[in-house]
């Protein structure tokens, strides 16, 4: 449990200063899902305090779209003995 002098002091840095979550637990000593937690029940849209981060492929489809048919092109040309291997 934190003081409610620290809990006050996020949500002053948060909304006063703008601060950013990480920022503040740095500067405060805390752990970010603590001031995640305090920002939540002062009432902060949970958007605002943990955005949803895009994922690692959104926009790389095109490069890496043909990739699955190359590596099964690959493994059908493989020579006896490596696919033999692969079984073990």
């Amino acid at each position: 449990m934190i003081a409610k002098e620290t809990e006050a002091e996020i949500v002053r840095l948060f909304h006063g200063k703008r601060w950013r979550i990480g920022t503040i637990a740095a500067q405060l000593g805390v752990h970010h899902t603590t001031v995640q937690r305090v920002l939540r029940q002062a009432g902060v849209e949970a958007k605002t305090v943990a955005p949803r981060r895009p994922a690692a492929c959104n926009g790389r489809s095109g490069m890496l779209g043909g990739l699955g048919a190359e590596l099964a092109r690959v493994a059908r040309k493989a020579s006896p003995s490596f696919t033999t291997l692969g079984e073990c």
